[in-house]
């Protein structure tokens, strides 16, 4: 669970899931998964519209662009 969202969990669900109490994680930053949201949320909304293939499409090239930038920018 991100730590920006396990807050919003079950107790017990926060002392098992939390990065901090999971072997290794403790040091993870654990919202790495959420920064592309806001590209993706706008590209959903740009291909709502679209056929399923065409928004399939977009929203794999989107994602495809985020990781290239994340990694060319290490």
């Amino acid at each position: 669970v991100p730590k920006l969202h396990v807050q919003g969990h079950k107790e017990e669900c926060q002392y098992c899931r939390h990065f901090a109490y999971l072997t290794g994680g403790g040091r993870t930053c654990g919202e790495g998964v959420e920064r592309p949201w806001p590209e993706t949320n706008v590209t959903g909304m740009i291909t709502k519209d679209a056929n399923k293939g065409h928004r399939e499409d977009i929203l794999n090239d989107t994602q495809r662009d985020w990781c290239h930038k994340k990694v060319i920018g290490m």
